[in-house]
C-alpha cells in the first residue's frame, strides 16, 4: 500500500514538471517581429500574436477571396477565449503544487486535478478540431492542405531544446 502511494505521489509531482514547463508555442508567442527563435535567425513566424492581429498575411498568402476572408475572420471572433482557459489551468497547477509541498500530500486531490488539468486539455483541443473543421469547410482543399503545412511548419518553428 505504501509502494502504491509512493507511486503515486511520484507520478502527480512528474505531471507538474511537465505541466509547468511552458510549451514552445507558448514561449515563442512572446517573440516579436524580427525577434529571434530559431537557432540565432531572424524570423517573423510569430506575426499573427504581434504584427499581423488577423492573420492576413497568412490568408494572402493561401489566396482566399474577400468572402472567404471575412468567413474566416467570423471564426477566429467567435471561438473560446484560451485566457481564461490557461488562467484556470495555472491555478490549477498552482494548487498541485501546494498540495506536493504538504507533508502528506492527499492523493485523491492530486488525482482530482490531474484530471482536471487532463479535462481543460480535451476541451481546448476540442475548440482546435472544430476551428480547424470549420476553416476546411471554406477553404479550398488546395487552400486548406496549404494552410495545414504552413501550421505545420509554425508549431515547428520557435526555440530547440
Amino acid at each position: 500500500m505504501r509502494l502504491r502511494t509512493f507511486m503515486t505521489s511520484v507520478a502527480a509531482f512528474g505531471a507538474v514538471i511537465v505541466l509547468s514547463i511552458p510549451s514552445p508555442i507558448s514561449a515563442a508567442g512572446s517573440k516579436g517581429i524580427g525577434d529571434t527563435c530559431c537557432g540565432g535567425k531572424k524570423c517573423d513566424m510569430n506575426r499573427d500574436r504581434d504584427g499581423d492581429k488577423n492573420g492576413e498575411k497568412m490568408m494572402d498568402k493561401l489566396g482566399l477571396s474577400q468572402e472567404q476572408k471575412k468567413a474566416v475572420d467570423d471564426l477566429r471572433k467567435n471561438r473560446p477565449d484560451p485566457k481564461a482557459s490557461f488562467e484556470k489551468m495555472k491555478d490549477i497547477r498552482n494548487k498541485l503544487a501546494d498540495e506536493l509541498k504538504k507533508d502528506n500530500p492527499d492523493n485523491a486531490i492530486l488525482a482530482s486535478l490531474n484530471t482536471q488539468l487532463g479535462d481543460l486539455a480535451k476541451e481546448g483541443a476540442q475548440h482546435r478540431i472544430d476551428f480547424l473543421l470549420a476553416v476546411k469547410k471554406i477553404m479550398t482543399k488546395d487552400q486548406f492542405a496549404k494552410f495545414i503545412d504552413m501550421e505545420k511548419n509554425r508549431r515547428d518553428h520557435g526555440p530547440k531544446g
